[in-house]
């Protein structure tokens, strides 16, 4: 989570991108345990992203018939696919860290 939000604090309109495209969609919420004292000076878009101890994104539905039909693949293969450029984004974070691009 260092290397978080070491990038976001190097390149905040990089996650901003991501944050406000992230929040367009319906399907996912940001969720995860906070800090309880502020980390930083971050804009209002981000602040919610860089106060997690871990960052989950979540979707959640009470089981219906859905849950039986040959359409749930469809349905998890699209969510993933719209979160695909934050899992993009973190990916790159944690090859930077391995690399020793600290």
């Amino acid at each position: 989570m260092e290397a978080y939000r070491k990038g976001i604090d190097e390149k905040p309109e990089e996650l901003a991108r991501l944050v406000r495209r992230f929040n367009r969609q319906e399907h996912f919420v940001l969720v995860g345990p906070e800090y309880a004292r502020s980390r930083g000076e971050v804009s209002a878009l981000l602040r919610p992203w860089y106060q997690k101890k871990s960052v989950n994104l979540q979707h959640e539905l009470p089981p219906d018939e859905r849950l039986f039909s040959p359409e749930l693949a469809q349905d998890i293969i699209t969510g993933f696919d719209g979160l695909m450029p934050l899992y993009k984004y973190f990916d790159a974070l944690c090859a930077a860290e391995a690399a020793g691009e600290k």
